[in-house]
């Protein structure tokens, strides 16, 4: 009976082979040949074709990683070449290849953490720069401009019966900041930055009543920052983000109150600044997407605030030449009654040695964290949309960039005009400002 079973199965074993070895065989000799031919589009379709029909090896993934990065679709090779390396990580062509095709597919992390299990030699014949524990040092400044100041202020704040009417008009911020991203292993980054915000405002007061009251005064906040992020590799394209965000500083504020005798007298308050912002996502990179949803919550001006949305990057050639970037967020302001959706839409595209990034914003952005808390907006206006157009420009072959950006956002403030000492009104009322920011980045 054993020896029955035995040639029973020895017949399967044999039918199997002659069967899936002939189509094994016919694929690998046609991959080859055009892999030698460098016909690489053929490759890859043979090889959908292929893996459409169950047939896979390693060869195969080799030879298509090879086509899609002559082609420049990096992220089609890092994926065939990510499969291969999970079946053989000491063959060195493929190690190769799989780490440029991370990186130039914008997936930088994963080949800071392929190359941190290359051996020295290794690194040293194939002309791969180890990674310092420090990668990027950032340097940045951004100048805010109210185009519509002077307008502003030479508006009538007041009603025909305006106890007192009070209006804060933003005239001009300055940022500057800068930042570390390190290594602490090879799947956890760190990113610190830490900035100053100044503020310079105009304060109106004006009363219609007697005694009358037509004055401003300038104040000025001083707001600073500091950011930290972690970012953790996990595995096939998954990764997982944390940030903190922490503000702190003073703004000044200024009121009219009267003496007994009934004269007006500027009294002056420092408000402190102390905003708190927590923030988690996770994301997946995949061929032609990179999908990320994320949660983010925090404490501003007093208020609590819960976000949740999603980023949705699409790279339609398969590589970074060219990307569409969506952000969606919902958004709980605990000093609003309805919930908030922001959505912002960014468009980057390559042309020649630099790039072009394009981005538009809509939606209620106040008490509000955009790029997972690095930006905080807590300033008492609202964003109501901005658009922008970013020009990145790399250097010293990618050892040092430059990006100059200009954004034109528009806002909404408010009016505050008081019946009495305690009962007032408000009305809003809309203004632009013109942002330019320089940021100088140095790859080590």
């Amino acid at each position: 009976m054993l020896r029955i079973l035995n040639t029973a199965l020895l017949i399967l074993v044999v039918s199997y082979a002659t069967v899936a070895q002939p189509e094994w065989l016919r694929t690998d000799s046609l991959t080859y040949s055009l892999y030698m031919g460098q016909d690489w589009k053929n490759l890859l379709l043979v090889t959908r074709k292929s893996l459409h029909d169950g047939v896979d090896f390693y060869y195969l993934r080799v030879r298509a990683g090879m086509a899609a990065y002559n082609l420049k679709n990096y992220r089609l090779a890092a994926r065939h070449f990510g499969k291969a390396y999970s079946w053989n990580s000491t063959d060195e062509f493929t190690n190769y290849w799989y780490y440029y095709a991370l990186l130039m597919g914008s997936r930088s992390d994963e080949a800071d953490k392929l190359a941190s299990v290359f051996a020295d030699d290794y690194l040293s014949r194939m002309l791969i720069k180890p990674k310092p524990l420090v990668n990027t040092i950032l340097a940045e400044s951004q100048l805010t401009i109210n185009s519509g100041y002077d307008n502003l202020l030479s508006e009538s704040i007041t009603s025909d019966y305006s106890y007192m009417a009070f209006r804060n008009v933003l005239k001009q911020q300055f940022y500057k900041g800068i930042g570390i991203d390190h290594r602490v292993n090879h799947r956890l980054f760190l990113y610190h930055g830490f900035s100053h915000l100044g503020v310079k405002r105009m304060q109106m007061f004006g009363r219609v009543l007697a005694p009358r009251i037509d004055y401003q005064h300038e104040s000025n906040t001083s707001q600073f920052q500091y950011y930290l992020q972690g970012r953790y590799i996990i595995q096939s394209g998954w990764s997982f983000t944390t940030a903190f965000t922490v503000l702190w500083g003073t703004s000044e504020s200024n009121f009219i109150t009267f003496t007994n005798s009934g004269v007006p007298w500027l009294s002056k308050y420092t408000f402190k600044i102390g905003d708190l912002f927590f923030n988690a996502s996770v994301a997946k990179e995949l061929v032609w997407l990179r999908p990320k949803l994320s949660v983010t919550y925090g404490n501003i001006n007093g208020y609590q605030q819960l976000q949740a949305g999603g980023q949705l990057m699409i790279y339609p050639m398969g590589n970074s030449n060219f990307y569409l970037s969506s952000d969606f967020f919902m958004h709980n302001d605990e000093s609003a009654d309805d919930l908030k959706a922001v959505f912002n839409q960014k468009i980057g595209l390559k042309t020649g040695p630099l790039w072009l990034i394009t981005e538009g914003a809509v939606g209620t952005m106040k008490n509000f964290a955009a790029s997972d808390g690095y930006v905080i907006y807590n300033m008492s206006e609202s964003i109501r949309n901005l658009f922008g157009l970013a020009v990145y420009i790399p250097f010293m072959k990618y050892r040092f960039d430059v990006m100059a950006r200009y954004q034109w956002v528009n806002k909404q403030g408010t009016t505050f005009d008081y019946l009495n000492p305690s009962e007032f009104q408000e009305q809003t009322y809309t203004f632009s400002d013109n942002n330019f920011l320089i940021s100088l980045r140095w790859h080590l």
